[in-house]
C-alpha cells in the first residue's frame, strides 16, 4: 500500500480533531462505532481486500480511544481541584510573560497538596499568575498557596482544550502575601539552554529595534506575541495573514532555505550542508518552544533533509502523515491546538491544490502563452505567468483547506485573504530572513557591527508589513463573522459546487466556473444581508469575562456602553465585524483605570463623536491623550441623557454603580446594573431586559422578560436566595460568547456569537 503513513496519520489527526470538538463521551461512542466498522470490514472478504478501509477504521478507533482515555483520567482530577486552594510545588519550565499588568509563569508540577491533606498527581503543568514579578529563574522550584481554577470553556475548540494541548490543565493565582518559597535549580535539562537562547534572541531584537517593530519581529520569528499590540494582531487576523505570527511551516522553510543558502555559498557539499541544516532545524524548533505546528513542519523538514543526506526521495504526503501521527500519539490533545490544524491543513492544500491548478493552467493557456513567448522580446511572459499562477494556486490552496478551521476557531472569514497573502508574502519572508540574520549577528561579538544595517532594513520591513496589513484591514467587508447566517450557506454552497464538479467532470473539474459561481454567491449574500438587516437594532452584550461592555448598533451607527475587560480587543473586533468605522457615543460605567485605558484604545481606533463621563472623575493619562486628539467630551453630575438615532435614549441617574444604566431603544427598555445597584426608581423595575455583572440589591423587585449575566458563571443557589425572577430565562456570557439581541420593534431575537 503506497503512502501508508499518509493514510494512517491524516485520518488519525482529523479524528482527534473531531474528538476534541464533540467531547469525550461522543468520542467514546464514535470509537466503538469505528471498531464495529473495522469488524465488518474484516468479516467480509471483498471489503478486507480494500486495505484502505482497514487502515482508516483502525487509525480512527485508536485516536478516539486514546482521547477518551486521556480525558477520563484527567477530568476527575481537574474537577476536584477547580475552585480549590492548594499547596503547589513546581518548576518554572517556560519564560515568564507579562500581559494585562500581570505576570504569568508556567510551572511543571511536582506536587499538589489540598487543604484536606490529599496529594493530587497526574497534573502536568499549571499557568500561575501574580500581581508582582517573582524573583524566580528558569527551572527554580516554587512552593506556595495557589488558588486553582480550570480554563474557561468546555468541549470543542475552547480555551480549556487549547491549553490542555500544551499540557496546561489548570490556572492558578499565587497568594503572594501568604509567603512562598523559591529553591534554586540544582540541574538543568537540555531544553533550558534553548530557553536561554530564546531569551537572548528576544533581548537582542528588543535592543536592536524600536518597540513596535521589535514586537512584530518577535511574533513573526519566534511566535512571541505577548507584547504585540492587539490592534496589529487584529489587522493580520482580519486580512487572513495571522499565520505569520504563529511559527509554522512557512517560518521553518524560510529559515532552512536561509541556512542551506549560506552553507552552499560557503562551498560545503550538499550532504554535509543538509546534515548541518538538520541540526539548525532542531535548534530552531527548540527556540520556538516545540509547539505542535513547529513540530509538524520540523519533522517533515527533517525527513526531507535526511533523504538528501542519504540520497533518497522523500514523499511529502507520507512525511506529513508521519509527522502528525507522531504528534497525535504523543499528545491526545494535539488536535486542540489551532496552530497545528492550520499548519496541517495549509500544508495539505499546498501539496494537493497546486498540481491540479498547474494542469488546468497549461490546458487552458499553455499554447497561447507559448506562441506569445516566441515573439521578439516576449520570452519572459510565459515563465512570469507561470510563477504568478503557481503563487496564486498555492495561496488559494492554503486558504481553501484552512477555511473550515478558520470558521470554527476564529468565527470569521477573511474575504481579502487571497489578495493579502499575495501582497504580504514577500515582505514577511524578507522580514523573517533579514530579522533572523540580524538578531544572530547582534549577539555574536565579532560580527555585531554587521547587525546595524540589517537592523535598519528589518525595521523598515516591519513598518511596511504593519502599514500594508492595516490598509487592507480597513477595506469594507475585509472580514465577515461566521455567525452571519449567509456565511454558512455560502460555504456549504461552494463546497457543494466543488463536489458536483468532481462527480460530473472528474478529470476536468471546471475550477473557473466553480470559482465565478462561488464569488457571485458571496457578493449576492453580502448584498442581501445588508438590505434585510438595515432596520434591525442590535444590542450586543460582549463576552469580556466579568464586566460591562455593550454595543448598540444600527445602519452603521454605534454606541459603546462600558468598556471593561482585560483589553479593548473584544470591543474593537466586534465593532469591525459590524462594519462600524465611527462611533456616535462612548459612555463609561465603572471609570476604573482598566476601563479608561480600554476606552482610550477604542477612541484611537474608532473616531468618536461624544464621550460621556461623570463630573470630577479622575482620567487616566492614556484617555486624556486620546480625548485631546479627536473626541468631544460631555460631563454629567446627576443624570446623563443621550439621544440616539430614531429617538432612542440612554439615561443614567446618579452613577452607574448606584442606580444602573437605562437604555431605551425601539420601544424596548434595557437596564444595565451591578451588584452594588439599589435601583430605587420604581419606573425602572419593569425593564424588558436586565444586563447584570452581578445580582443587584432588591433584585427580586425587577420584572424583566429575561436576564443576561455578564459574568463568568451562574450560581443557582445565589439566584434562588435573591428570589431572582424567571431564573429559567437567564443567559450568561462568561466564556461562552457574546449575546446578541436583535430588536425589531418590541420583537427580540436572541442569538449567541462566539
Amino acid at each position: 500500500m503506497t503512502r501508508l503513513f499518509a493514510w494512517i496519520g491524516i485520518p488519525y489527526l482529523l479524528t482527534l480533531a473531531a474528538a476534541v470538538y464533540f467531547g469525550a463521551v461522543i468520542a467514546g461512542v464514535l470509537g466503538c462505532a469505528c471498531l464495529v466498522g473495522l469488524g465488518v470490514v474484516l468479516w467480509f472478504r471483498r471489503l478486507r481486500e480494500i486495505k484502505l478501509f482497514t487502515v482508516v477504521f483502525l487509525a480512527s478507533a485508536v485516536a478516539l480511544g486514546s482521547f477518551s482515555l486521556a480525558e477520563s483520567q484527567l477530568e476527575p482530577k481537574v474537577s476536584a481541584l477547580d475552585g480549590q486552594t492548594a499547596l503547589v510545588t513546581g518548576r518554572l519550565c517556560e519564560l515568564p510573560v507579562k500581559q494585562y499588568n500581570r505576570f504569568y509563569y508556567v510551572l511543571e508540577v511536582e506536587q499538589i497538596k489540598t487543604q484536606q491533606g490529599d496529594v493530587i498527581t497526574g497534573i502536568e503543568k499549571i499557568r500561575l499568575s501574580t500581581q508582582n514579578a517573582l524573583p524566580i529563574d528558569l527551572y527554580d522550584t516554587l512552593e506556595g498557596m495557589v488558588g486553582l481554577s480550570r480554563p474557561s470553556g468546555g468541549d470543542g475548540f475552547s480555551s480549556r482544550t487549547y491549553y490542555q494541548s500544551k499540557g496546561i490543565s489548570l490556572f492558578g493565582f499565587l497568594y503572594e502575601y501568604d509567603g512562598y518559597g523559591i529553591e534554586p535549580a540544582q540541574s538543568y535539562p537540555p531544553y533550558y539552554y534553548a530557553l536561554r537562547m530564546r531569551e537572548t534572541m528576544l533581548d537582542s531584537i528588543r535592543t536592536m529595534l524600536p518597540p513596535e517593530q521589535a514586537e512584530l519581529l518577535a511574533g513573526a520569528l519566534l511566535g512571541q506575541t505577548d507584547g504585540l499590540d492587539e490592534s496589529v494582531a487584529d489587522d493580520f487576523r482580519t486580512v487572513g495573514f495571522s499565520h505569520v505570527l504563529s511559527v509554522s511551516g512557512l517560518h521553518m522553510a524560510i529559515v532552512s532555505q536561509l541556512l542551506l543558502g549560506i552553507l552552499t555559498a560557503c562551498r560545503i557539499s550538499k550532504r554535509l550542508a543538509g546534515g548541518l541544516t538538520m541540526a539548525g532545524v532542531l535548534c530552531f524548533m527548540a527556540l520556538t518552544g516545540f509547539v505542535p505546528s513547529v513540530m509538524r513542519s520540523g519533522i517533515m523538514l527533517l525527513f526531507y533533509l535526511g533523504s538528501q543526506v542519504v540520497r533518497r526521495n522523500a514523499d511529502s504526503l507520507n512525511s506529513l502523515g508521519l509527522a502528525v501521527l507522531v504528534l497525535g500519539i504523543a499528545n491526545p490533545y494535539a488536535a486542540a491546538d489551532t496552530g497545528l490544524l492550520l499548519s496541517f491543513s495549509a500544508t495539505l492544500g499546498l501539496l494537493l491544490f497546486p498540481p491540479l491548478a498547474k494542469r488546468f493552467f497549461y490546458r487552458k493557456f499553455g499554447r497561447r502563452l507559448f506562441r506569445i513567448s516566441r515573439k521578439p522580446r516576449m520570452g519572459w511572459i510565459r515563465p512570469m505567468a507561470h510563477k504568478f499562477w503557481m503563487a496564486l494556486a498555492a495561496t488559494m490552496g492554503a486558504i481553501l483547506f484552512t477555511l473550515p478551521i478558520t470558521v470554527l476557531s476564529f468565527g470569521e472569514v477573511s474575504l481579502i485573504a487571497p489578495l493579502a497573502n499575495l501582497l504580504l508574502m514577500i515582505p514577511s519572508s524578507l522580514l523573517i530572513q533579514v530579522g533572523f540574520a540580524a538578531s544572530i549577528l547582534h549577539i555574536t561579538p565579532v560580527f555585531s557591527f554587521l547587525s546595524m544595517p540589517l537592523g535598519i532594513i528589518t525595521g523598515l520591513l516591519a513598518k511596511l508589513l504593519r502599514w500594508m496589513a492595516h490598509l487592507l484591514a480597513e477595506i469594507p467587508f475585509a472580514s465577515v463573522p461566521a455567525s452571519f447566517g449567509f456565511v454558512g450557506v455560502w460555504l456549504s454552497a461552494s463546497l457543494s459546487l466543488m463536489g458536483i464538479g468532481v462527480l460530473l467532470f472528474r478529470r476536468k473539474i471546471p475550477f473557473a466556473t466553480v470559482s465565478v459561481l462561488s464569488a457571485i454567491l458571496l457578493l449576492s449574500s453580502i448584498l442581501s444581508h445588508q438590505i434585510f438587516q438595515q432596520s434591525i437594532t442590535r444590542v450586543a452584550v460582549l463576552d469580556v469575562g466579568t464586566g460591562t461592555c455593550v454595543v448598540v448598533s444600527k445602519n452603521g451607527h454605534g454606541v459603546l456602553l462600558g468598556c471593561e475587560g482585560y483589553s479593548s480587543a473584544v470591543a474593537e473586533n466586534y465593532l469591525k465585524s459590524q462594519g462600524i468605522s465611527r462611533l456616535d457615543v462612548i459612555q463609561l460605567t465603572e471609570h476604573s483605570d482598566e476601563e479608561m485605558n480600554n476606552a482610550a484604545q477604542v477612541v484611537q481606533a474608532f473616531p468618536t463623536d461624544q464621550v460621556i463621563l461623570k463630573q470630577e472623575e479622575y482620567l487616566s493619562g492614556a484617555l486624556q491623550k486620546a480625548l485631546a486628539e479627536q473626541s468631544s467630551v460631555h460631563y454629567y453630575q446627576e443624570e446623563s441623557d443621550i439621544s440616539l438615532w430614531d429617538g432612542g435614549k440612554v439615561l443614567l441617574r446618579g452613577s452607574y454603580e448606584e442606580q444602573g444604566l437605562k437604555l431605551s431603544v425601539d420601544g424596548l427598555e434595557i437596564l444595565l446594573v451591578t451588584d452594588r445597584c439599589q435601583v430605587t426608581d420604581e419606573s425602572w423595575w419593569d425593564a424588558d431586559v436586565i444586563v447584570a455583572e452581578g445580582l443587584p440589591q432588591k433584585g427580586s423587585l425587577l420584572q424583566p422578560f429575561f436576564t443576561v449575566l455578564s459574568m463568568e458563571d451562574i450560581n443557582q443557589e445565589e439566584l434562588s436566595q435573591e428570589n431572582w425572577p424567571d431564573a429559567d430565562r437567564i443567559y450568561t456570557t462568561g466564556g461562552q460568547g457574546h449575546l446578541i439581541l436583535e430588536c425589531r420593534g418590541r420583537e427580540i431575537t436572541i442569538r449567541r456569537e462566539t
